[in-house]
């Protein structure tokens, strides 16, 4: 063989062996490299395996938003979340936060501070790259209702204070009004239907949503500072007070009423105006106070509201100043209260016949809470012994007895009795349908947790009108597809060294 074949060979062999990963190397050296790339092999398998899952889980971006119950008494702030493809074109909503501002929104330009707290906090509480897109709605309702029956104009006033103050936020402000009355009372009611999985459930097991079978429902009862409202779906289609809903995929007709000036703390000023009428002096004896409890009001604020209109006084003696003195005279407390719903300010068009099971929140909890019957009452009239108890004790014994603010606790006498009354004389609730109404506060289930009332349903119904936004891709394709080639292909180079190992 010439020198040049010889020469050939060599090269050639020197080569493969280079190629190959083994040249100057013995045995046991080329095992541990053969293994090393074995090692490295199947990481990259792995890698690949799990970019591309993780790639197909496309990821639904969260949307979300803020909504303010400016009530007659005080004003709570909401912050909810959900996904923006939503479920049959309506959002799964949770609740994130809440705070409740002390004073009510007819308060806010002289005492802004627990408001403008809350309202910071619900900033907070939204990631800072998705705050100029949440909207902020305020909907104010029946204490506002009845101060624009007063003064227009304040309404206007207060309403340009907010809108400013919003403005000046992070958030986008979406709308600063006073929400309709019928629109309280069906957002309530879905509300409850939506926390108790009625509208919609959740499969734990596959983390999906299916609807409930049938279409049995839960009636809402709401009680306010100055209106209360009965929401539910009736078993025959009513053509009066009813709202049109479409959730999840279904059509509900929303049975429901609310009543300006019968809420708690409007009923109160009733009362004392029929009490108060033709009574001359400062002073005025009242049943439904404990006896020992005396509570001063300016004749303004009796007689000034639109409930009490009816008592005509002159409004030279309405900065006068009456003490309202404690009877402790249960008797004569539940004789008033039910002469409240003698007129006919209720059931004008006429209430369909009560069905199912009924949740009662706001102050129908809190008072029934109270007197210790929030797990549930077993007649009217047991509320009714409860209640008659409590109203005979004297102020002194009870003010020891119960650490809350005087303005609740003496008159929780009146407050009681006015909750049985408004259920039965009212509602028409009765001996048989009255365990169907279960009081509560906060509901919990499959689909989280949050606070009876209104706004979660406003929410729910809002997120019908916000367009469905497309899933997004975890990562962007193109740095997918570059860091994807060099994985092939180092795995590819990989396998061609194993193999020529071999």
């Amino acid at each position: 063989m010439d020198g040049f074949s010889r020469s050939r060979r060599n090269f050639t062999s020197h080569f493969i062996l280079f190629f190959s990963g083994v040249q100057c190397r013995s045995p046991n050296s080329s095992r541990w490299w053969k293994n090393i790339a074995i090692v490295l092999v199947i990481c990259i398998v792995i890698t690949v395996v799990c970019l591309a899952v993780v790639q197909s889980r496309k990821k639904t971006p969260s949307k979300y938003g803020v909504v303010a119950d400016a009530g007659s008494s005080h004003t709570g702030i909401f912050v909810y979340q959900w996904l923006a493809d939503k479920e049959n074109g309506t959002g799964m909503v949770q609740q994130v936060m809440e705070c409740t501002a002390e004073d009510p929104l007819t308060e806010f330009e002289r005492k802004p501070d627990s408001t403008l707290h809350c309202l910071k906090l619900a900033v907070e509480s939204v990631p800072a790259v998705k705050r100029a897109e949440t909207t902020i709605s305020l909907s104010a309702t029946a204490g506002m209702r009845l101060l624009r029956l007063n003064n227009q104009s304040m309404v206007d006033h207060i309403f340009q204070l907010v809108r400013k103050t919003i403005s000046a936020s992070e958030l986008k402000m979406c709308d600063v009004s006073i929400l309709d009355d019928a629109d309280e009372g069906a957002f309530g009611w879905i509300t409850v239907n939506y926390l108790t999985g009625k509208l919609v459930e959740l499969n734990r097991w596959t983390s999906s949503f299916t609807l409930p079978e049938g279409m049995d429902t839960f009636g809402a009862l709401d009680l306010g500072g100055a209106s209360t409202q009965i929401s539910y779906v009736p078993l025959e289609h009513s053509t009066n007070d009813t709202l049109n809903f479409r959730l999840y995929g279904r059509n509900y007709n929303v049975y429901t009423d609310s009543y300006l000036c019968f809420g708690k703390d409007q009923a109160l000023l009733k009362l004392l105006a029929n009490l108060a009428e033709g009574v001359e002096g400062d002073s005025l004896e009242v049943p439904c106070f404990l006896k020992g409890y005396t509570l001063n009001m300016k004749e303004s604020k009796l007689f000034g509201s639109p409930c009490t209109h009816q008592h005509n006084r002159e409004t030279k003696e309405h900065n006068r100043t009456i003490s309202l003195l404690g009877l402790g005279n249960p008797g004569a407390c539940s004789s008033n209260i039910a002469n409240l719903f003698s007129t006919l300010d209720f059931h004008q068009q006429g209430q369909p016949p009560l069905t199912g099971t009924f949740m009662a929140f706001s102050a129908f909890y809190h008072i029934m809470n109270f007197f210790n019957l929030s797990e549930g009452s077993s007649s009217p009239e047991q509320l009714n012994e409860t209640v008659w108890t409590f109203c005979t004790r004297p102020w002194h014994e009870v003010k020891a007895s119960w650490k809350i603010p005087e303005k609740y606790l003496g008159t929780n006498c009146f407050a009681g009795f006015y909750v049985l009354h408004l259920l039965t004389l009212g509602f028409h609730f009765n001996q048989s349908t009255w365990s169907n109404i279960k009081f509560v506060n906060k509901l919990e289930g499959t689909l989280g947790n949050g606070r009876a009332g209104w706004t979660l349903g406003y929410m729910l119904n809002l997120t019908n009108l916000l367009p469905v936004e497309a899933p997004v891709n975890p990562i962007h394709l193109v740095p997918f597809a570059v860091v994807m080639s060099f994985l092939v292909l180092g795995l590819f180079i990989l396998l061609v060294l194993i193999l020529f190992n071999a």
